[in-house]
């Protein structure tokens, strides 16, 4: 077993917040981590769609391949 904690090392605002608040921030973080992801998801989705649709749009008119020889 070991020593407790000095008190310095407690959080003691942390002690005031019940179980149920704890774990209601938690649901609310995880939406919100979940959401920014979809949102990020569709946006990257969205410009890549775009990017195909320019490409085809406006062909490249230089072999990049072939410049360097």
């Amino acid at each position: 077993m070991s020593a407790a904690p000095e008190p310095s090392n407690i959080v003691w605002e942390n002690l005031e917040v019940r179980l149920s608040e704890q774990r209601k921030r938690k649901v609310v973080a995880f939406i919100c981590i979940t959401i920014f992801i979809i949102l990020t998801f569709l946006l990257f989705t969205v410009l890549k769609s775009a990017n195909g649709k320019n490409k085809l749009k406006y062909p490249p008119r230089t072999d990049c391949d072939n410049i360097y020889g």
